[in-house]
């Protein structure tokens, strides 16, 4: 019933609360690894509030005994559901939470409380509340933070050439700090031939999750291939390993068919968002390519992020007015310190789009 998630609710904010100004620092709280979590943020943003008996469990004995248990979020319905009920842990996290224990589920946490989500329709959820989890409209944007961007040639110079603009964890730091509701790294110039064996995103992952607590993305090397041992890693297994560094997202792959096409198609695998990088805009300045994303926009329904092409406050303001995308990655006019993140959002504001300052 509405009161019955209403009671619910506010039992977890209340929880949220007392964790932060009230719980002792030796308060036992579990961390649920349900294989597809932002489990470091987490871990990392307890860490930062001063908590120092905080765990993993992945068992059914250690769901069982949980004091209480935080069910991060990250990851699709149906893929979590699964996984809860492949480990074993499916009825002993309802048990729990029907014994009144303490349970905080954040995002994703939060819908698999619910009967059914449209995310993944036909997926049973725990059903501890009637109802399904729908879809509502995005109304925020989103700046993202790139490592080595395409920068726009110059006049005799070399047009798209790459160049180093700094420590990406420092910037990443930076960006958080002046109000990025999100940051992206974008591998696009190294191990492209050993992913495993040369991680350089997973040790800046970890790093970057103990200072960055907003979501962060990562694209670049996602996929299958074998190492130099002859070990063969599948994609997922590859984006694990930056999930389980503190990515909340990630993905790429390459395929000779047009992006529309793309869209559709990882949606139907089961793809949470999508991101569009159109490479002819890419550095160029001149603003995002609104026919291709509202092209894509038209064809999925899940959120698209666009990107590639950014140079002025205008240009975010613009693709959000013109187009149905969800979010919008900026990042060269930011790290030449051309245009200031702050200004983009009082754009936005004047320009009567909802953002959060």
């Amino acid at each position: 019933s509405e009161e019955k998630f209403f009671l619910l609710v506010l039992k977890l904010q209340t929880f949220a609360a007392l964790n932060i100004s009230k719980m002792s620092s030796t308060y036992p709280i579990s961390v649920l690894d349900y294989g597809a979590g932002n489990v470091l943020s987490l871990l990392n943003s307890l860490s930062l509030l001063g908590y120092t008996n905080v765990t993993t469990i992945t068992t059914p004995a250690q769901v069982s005994s949980a004091t209480c248990i935080i069910f991060p979020g990250v990851g699709s319905f149906g893929l979590a559901m699964e996984n809860l009920s492949a480990m074993g842990v499916r009825d002993a996290l309802v048990d729990h939470i029907k014994s009144d224990k303490p349970y905080f589920g954040i995002c994703l946490g939060m819908q698999v409380l619910f009967e059914e989500s449209d995310e993944s329709p036909g997926v049973p959820g725990l059903g501890l509340i009637k109802g399904n989890v729908g879809k509502f409209q995005p109304v925020d944007g989103s700046s993202g933070d790139q490592y080595d961007v395409r920068e726009k040639g110059s006049e005799g110079g070399e047009k798209g050439g790459v160049r180093n603009l700094g420590n990406p964890r420092d910037m990443a730091k930076k960006y958080y700090e002046e109000g990025a509701d999100e940051i992206a790294f974008l591998n696009i110039t190294s191990f492209r031939s050993q992913v495993i064996d040369d991680l350089p995103l997973v040790d800046l992952m970890k790093e970057t999750s103990k200072h960055v607590f907003v979501p962060m993305t990562v694209g670049g090397g996602i996929r299958d291939f074998k190492d130099s041992s002859g070990k063969t890693w599948k994609g997922w297994q590859v984006a694990d390993r930056y999930f389980r560094a503190g990515a909340d997202k990630g993905g790429r792959e390459e395929r000779d068919i047009c992006a529309v096409t793309v869209g559709r198609g990882v949606e139907i695998l089961g793809a949470g968002e999508i991101m569009v990088n159109c490479i002819d805009c890419d550095g160029q300045c001149g603003g995002y390519d609104l026919d291709l994303m509202e092209a894509v926009c038209k064809e999925v329904n899940i959120p698209v992020i666009a990107s590639s092409g950014a140079g002025r406050e205008e240009h975010v303001s613009e693709v959000f007015e013109k187009t149905n995308v969800s979010a919008a990655l900026a990042a060269g006019m930011f790290h030449r310190g051309e245009v200031e993140i702050g200004s983009v959002k009082r754009d936005m504001r004047e320009k009567g789009l909802v953002t959060r300052l």
